[in-house]
Parts: C-alpha cells; sequence; structure tokens
C-alpha cells in the first residue's frame, strides 16, 4: 500500500467476527485526495453535514463565508476569533 502514495491514500480494515470470517474492506483514496479533488460543492456540503451538527444554518454559512475568503486576507490574526 505504501507504494501507491502519493497518488492514492489507501486504507484497508480487517475485521474477525465471533464466528472467525475474516472481513476485509481497502479503500485506495477518498474524496478530497489528489485522484478525487472536491468540488466547491462537494466542500460546502460536507460543511453543512459536519459543522450544521453544532452551528445553525447562519453561522455555518458565515463559516463558509470566512473559509473561501482566506486567501484574500493579508494579515490572519483574528482569522479563529471571525470563526468563534
Amino acid at each position: 500500500m505504501t507504494a501507491m502514495q502519493p497518488r492514492a491514500v489507501p486504507n484497508r480494515l480487517t475485521a474477525v467476527p465471533a464466528d472467525g470470517r475474516e472481513i476485509v474492506r481497502q479503500v485506495d483514496d477518498v474524496p478530497g485526495f489528489v485522484a478525487r479533488p472536491m468540488t466547491r460543492d462537494d466542500v460546502e456540503r460536507k460543511s453543512r453535514m459536519n459543522a450544521g451538527k453544532r452551528l445553525d444554518t447562519l453561522e455555518v454559512r458565515c463559516f463558509r463565508d470566512v473559509f473561501w475568503t482566506i486567501d484574500e486576507r493579508a494579515d490572519l490574526t483574528g482569522l479563529l476569533s471571525s470563526l468563534s
């Protein structure tokens, strides 16, 4: 699996339930890695899914606005406070 890097970031999980069977699943890459870059829509959907568990819709939108404009900031001072 190491040979697959950096083009992929493979992960393999092996589970052995009480009946002794061996269940193996491998994922070679996930959205957001080199072979499968995430689109802006993917990132926004993921932020709603994750941040939406703790924040209301307006707070999630503010968080995304800060995220999408981070490259326009001359100074990152205050960045974390704008997200809190």
